[in-house]
């Protein structure tokens, strides 16, 4: 399989043998879709291929520092091997995303109406009526209103492919007439962020800012210490630099259920305006395949996946969701 086939499945095991085949050619793919961006000379895309450009030089320096490989091998095969085994695992990670409209851009709920506008006003409302439900730590409370579905800067990702799968097959409304897929990223590891990088803290307290020519400023300013939003923003301990104008892999901590059965992490958005296209562009360029889920099969792999305990009951063990899913096998008469 080369990167430029279409990748369709059809069935659990179909779609497990091309995400093996994805993550053993994963290099190839992130080739590949470095090369597409640099060919589209897109000028937002330059630092960040700059930046993929040193990440690939550094899976080369990589072989070049670890000769010491090759001698303990009989053979230069057994030697390529381990090395290979060694960059594939250590360098990039694969995350996943299933939609179930494979027409579904990848924009973090904020984006996806006119909530930006009203992101202040929203979230403090949530807060102010369930206060003991959030604490002082802006990234935990962001990570809680997406988990109960307020619209934030985070879009849902897994670490787990099989976790992916179940959410393209979604057949509610008219997904079920609607092929799905299930996207894959490929992150390099200094560009996964946790709970205390100044990247996500800083995004976060951001989003809480009620004025919004905040962003702005940010994105109008060519000089950023000339704002004069940024004495305020350091008291308050944002890091204020071009680190902010990007979007990253978080990974959470892992602290709630869900999170740990969905193999959970998000893209968290920087400072972009209400820039559409700026934002997608942000996560589409982590993206090096889609595999899409025909509509038709989508009832029988959530059949397989139940077998193998991936299903709602699994994937959301709060007593509501799961009362939900006995009640909808109980009507429908089967498992789903």
């Amino acid at each position: 399989m080369n990167t430029n086939d279409n990748l369709i499945t059809n069935s659990v095991s179909n779609y497990v043998s091309v995400i093996e085949k994805i993550e053993e050619q994963k290099l190839d793919f992130i080739q590949k879709k470095y090369d597409d961006l640099k060919g589209k000379k897109t000028r937002d895309m330059l630092e960040y291929l700059v930046k993929l450009e040193n990440d690939i030089i550094i899976n080369q320096n990589t072989l070049i520092s670890v000769g010491q490989i090759e001698k303990k091998h009989k053979t230069k095969a057994q030697a390529d091997q381990e090395i290979n085994d060694m960059l594939g695992s250590s360098i990039f990670r694969l995350f996943y995303r299933g939609v179930s409209k494979i027409k579904y851009d990848d924009i973090p709920g904020i984006y996806r109406t006119e909530s930006q506008i009203y992101e202040y006003e929203l979230q403090q409302k949530i807060m102010a009526e369930c206060p003991y439900e959030f604490s002082n730590d802006d990234v935990d409370n962001m990570v809680k209103l997406q988990h109960y579905g307020c619209p934030t800067r985070l879009l849902d990702i897994s670490s787990n492919p099989l976790v992916a799968l179940y959410f393209a097959c979604h057949n509610n409304g008219d997904a079920a007439t609607t092929d799905g897929v299930v996207r894959v990223y490929a992150v390099a590891d200094r560009r996964i962020k946790y709970q205390y990088d100044d990247e996500v803290r800083s995004i976060s307290k951001i989003s809480l800012y009620r004025n919004k020519n905040l962003e702005k400023a940010f994105i109008e300013k060519a000089n950023l210490d000339k704002s004069s939003y940024i004495k305020q923003l350091k008291k308050e301990g944002v890091v204020v630099n071009k680190k902010i104008f990007d979007s990253y892999v978080f990974v959470a901590k892992k602290d709630n259920d869900r999170i740990v059965r969905q193999g959970g992490a998000f893209f968290i958005t920087g400072v972009f305006g209400n820039d559409k296209n700026a934002i997608t562009e942000s996560i589409d360029k982590y993206m090096i395949a889609e595999i899409r889920i025909p509509h038709e099969c989508k009832n029988s792999i959530l059949r397989t996946l139940s077998a193998i305990g991936i299903d709602k009951k699994s994937l959301f063990p709060e007593l509501d969701k799961i009362i939900d899913a006995y009640k909808e096998e109980t009507l429908s008469g089967s498992p789903k």
